[in-house]
């Protein structure tokens, strides 16, 4: 049985990334060795598919147990049925889940500290959200950083932007770059 704290992470990363990208968090819960986060809003499927990601890549990262795809294969599953991807020879439905992915992972390195801290929580409490006192999406927002909503958001945006006139490796890469000032913090992990 996972970690309470490794499911936490991967929970914590789905909220705070869906919460960055204008998801209203209904609730997110660990407990028995299982997790759970609800919530609605997302307003594209990339922003859904970028979302489900970030469970994944939150534990892979910060977790001393890395994720396996049995565990994550309700992600997975999910993010295939919104890209409508049906064979592994859709082509441009895969091409886009590699971009999405790594634009994922570039969200969640970013706001690590607030998913540590989201985690923490869940941890501590094992649920937030209704029918607490105050939802979901507002503690998720009150542990942001006051800049990371909007950096978040233009980050996604530029990377959406510039993704179509470049390879998705090279596109995630280019915006890694940009980030840390000119120089690329990591190389993309593969899979």
């Amino acid at each position: 049985m996972r970690l309470r704290s490794t499911i936490a992470l991967h929970e914590a990363g789905h909220a705070v990334i869906g919460v960055l990208l204008g998801n209203e968090v209904d609730f997110v819960r660990v407990d028995d060795g299982e997790g759970a986060c609800g919530g609605s809003g997302l307003r594209s499927n990339a922003e859904s598919v970028i979302a489900t990601f970030a469970g994944p890549w939150a534990q892979r990262l910060f977790s001393d147990e890395p994720p396996t795809n049995a565990e994550c294969s309700e992600d997975f599953r999910a993010i295939d049925q919104t890209l409508r991807i049906v064979s592994p020879f859709s082509c441009p439905q895969i091409m886009r889940r590699e971009e999405l992915k790594w634009e994922s992972r570039r969200m969640v390195i970013a706001n690590e500290r607030s998913i540590r801290e989201l985690a923490d929580m869940l941890v501590k409490w094992g649920y937030i959200g209704w029918p607490a006192t105050m939802s979901a999406t507002e503690i998720i927002k009150s542990i942001l950083e006051p800049t990371s909503q909007a950096a978040g958001k233009a980050t996604y945006e530029q990377a959406l932007r510039e993704a179509p006139r470049k390879a998705p490796r090279k596109a995630m890469h280019d915006a890694d770059a940009k980030i840390s000032g000119g120089k690329s913090s990591q190389s993309p992990h593969k899979d």
